[in-house]
């Protein structure tokens, strides 16, 4: 019953006992890892340092526990972490104990140093040759000035280069060496590492400020270039919570979208740190990884990053997370439009303004009407200006921390009335047909019109506004129609009005309306008689189903002309009682005439 322990109870047994792993970094820049004889117990079968720091872990078994194992590194001056490992039967274990080791930087190859030439009497331009993989965060510069032996630490290298400005006009200093100095901090301990000093040491001397001498303005301005002093990233970060089984985490690093570094390291660590020379938008994400057995190594999905930005000047602007809040648009005019929003609770250095039209690549080419906006826009100012009447689009926001961008605002939409139809004009063709024309202007989008008639209805005996005809819209400014099947001698109202393309579509506008009087008809004359001196004519009008009291024709007018007499001429009054005599006796009409 208590073998199952056993192992557990010897691993706890040397996880207590286990305090002597040794790591150190040789001569060669190597690191050094040994076992001391009393870290070895029976149950144990191997045992391998795990060493992470470089792209990916690395793990290296004892051969022979007496001697120690030699890690090669392929970066110099950066804090690397060794764990022990032992393996109970085919099993690796966690790490019982990790060291923090700090390898050495290589030395300095070559040096250069010439006259800055804003000021050469008092300032140089150091430029060093550091080997590939190096990383250092000072560089010790000695000399001499006269008797006397001086160092300063400089930490301001840009790719190899920096300005020195504080020496004295005319001096010679003497045997310039420059020492690279890596520094770490790990679990509130200092480590530092020193390089050698191999190069030939150098001379220069500021070739004064007498008169007569460089002192003299340029005549030109000068042009300084731009360079970034290396900043230290400090990244720290909490593990997950259990129960999650991990034994490391993955750290990577991107400017400007492009990977700059990626590195790996064990569960017990929490912290990376790394040099930024470059300016740029950084892009920094920890992922956790499970890597241990037979599976396939996994690590976390979600996305637990940041950004920042580093301006040339080693200014850092910082992620913005917060939306911009309550943004609302206000139309000045039917062509521009006020953006405005509540205020942030993030430092930022300004906004973007995103328009983009939601109607313009809705028709086809021969309709499109907008030529703004049919792609996306952004603009630094709260007015929007070249609105199209009759588009709608959709506002967003966002807020700017130099090139840092904030997630959007709610979109706004917003609609613009069309203009509606100008010069609507009707010319008649018959007392039952007309030709309706009109213009629209040329700064208006819609997607058709939309024509409707008004007047007394004789077969329902109402008075309402009916859709006679739509038309789509196209590129042409003027626009015509034939409206037919007219009641004659009739009171009618025609209205023009735009639709837009917008969801929901707005329409315009009411007050693209004109009158008109249809003609009447030629009245047909059914018998002509003559008796006793009377000339009877007898006629006939419309249609005997059409209730001819609410047509606008105001009288008839009856000419006879006789061969030995004038011409005569009678004009009888169109009133309600003379259409119903007319209706009672088939709608003739009599006119008595002396001839």
């Amino acid at each position: 019953m208590l073998s199952p322990l056993l192992p557990a109870l010897c691993l706890l047994c040397f996880v207590q006992r286990s305090l002597t792993f040794l790591v150190s970094v040789n001569d060669d820049g190597l690191i050094v890892a040994a076992l001391e004889h009393s870290d070895l117990q029976e149950n144990v079968t191997a045992y391998a340092a795990q060493v992470s720091g470089e792209p990916r872990l690395t793990l290296v078994q004892f051969v022979n526990s007496s001697e120690p194992l030699l890690f090669n590194t392929s970066f110099h001056g950066l804090c690397y972490t060794v764990g022990l490992l032992v393996k109970l039967g085919q099993s690796w274990s966690r790490p019982v104990k990790t060291v923090p080791v700090l390898t050495k930087p290589l030395p300095v190859r070559s040096v250069q140093i010439s006259d800055y030439k804003e000021s050469p009497e008092t300032g140089v331009v150091f430029e060093i040759e550091p080997p590939a993989g190096n990383v250092f965060s000072r560089v010790n510069i000695s000399f001499s000035e006269g008797q006397e032996r001086r160092s300063m630490l400089y930490k301001d290298f840009y790719k190899g280069k920096t300005v020195f400005k504080h020496w004295l006009p005319g001096v010679c200093y003497r045997n310039i060496t420059f020492q690279l100095i890596s520094e770490a901090t790990v679990y509130q301990t200092a480590l530092v590492a020193h390089s050698d000093i191999t190069h030939t040491p150098v001379h220069h001397r500021t070739d004064s400020n007498e008169p007569g001498s460089a002192m003299g303005l340029p005549s030109d301005p000068p042009v300084l270039p731009t360079r970034l002093p290396p900043i230290l990233l400090e990244l720290r970060w909490l593990p997950p919570r259990p129960p999650t089984s991990y034994d490391g985490f993955n750290i990577y690093i991107y400017r400007d979208g492009n990977s700059t570094e990626t590195a790996t390291v064990d569960e017990n660590t929490h912290e990376f740190f790394t040099e930024l020379t470059e300016q740029g938008t950084y892009r920094v994400q920890v992922a956790t990884l499970s890597s241990s057995g037979d599976c396939e190594a996994r690590e976390s999905a979600a996305d637990t990053g940041f950004t920042f930005y580093l301006g040339p000047g080693g200014e850092l602007l910082e992620e913005l997370r917060e939306r911009p809040q309550a943004v609302s648009v206000r139309l000045l005019d039917s062509s521009t439009a006020a953006v405005s929003w509540a205020s942030s609770s993030e430092s930022h250095n300004g906004s973007l303004v995103s328009v983009v039209s939601t109607t313009c690549l809705r028709p086809s080419l021969s309709q499109r009407m907008e030529n703004t906006y049919c792609s996306e826009e952004n603009s630094t100012s709260d007015v929007i200006s070249n609105l199209t009447p009759g588009a709608q689009y959709r506002v967003v926001v966002y807020h700017t921390n130099g090139p840092l961008i904030s997630p959007p605002s709610e979109p706004v939409i917003i609609d613009i009335e069309p203009t509606g139809v100008r010069e609507l004009a009707v010319y008649p063709l018959s007392p039952t047909a007309v030709i309706l024309s009109w213009q629209r202007p040329y700064h208006v989008a819609f997607r058709k019109y939309v024509l409707q008639t008004f007047f007394f209805n004789p077969v329902t005996l109402a008075s309402e506004w009916t859709t006679y005809y739509e038309i789509a819209a196209t590129a042409s400014i003027i626009a015509s129609v034939r409206v037919t099947d007219l009641l004659p001698a009739w009171y009618y109202n025609f209205r023009v009005s735009m639709v837009t393309w917008g969801d929901p579509p707005l329409s315009c506008c009411d007050s693209s309306t004109v009158s008109f009087v249809t003609a009447p008809e030629a009245p047909h004359i059914s018998s002509v008689d003559y008796s006793h001196g009377v000339l009877y004519v007898r006629w006939t009008y419309g249609e005997l189903f059409i209730d001819l009291s609410h047509s606008r024709m105001l009288h008839w007018q009856v000419v006879a002309v006789g061969k030995k007499g004038p011409e005569k001429s009678y004009s009888i009054d169109c009133g309600a009682e003379t259409f119903v005599n007319f209706a009672s006796f088939e709608r003739d009409g009599k006119l008595p005439y002396n001839w």
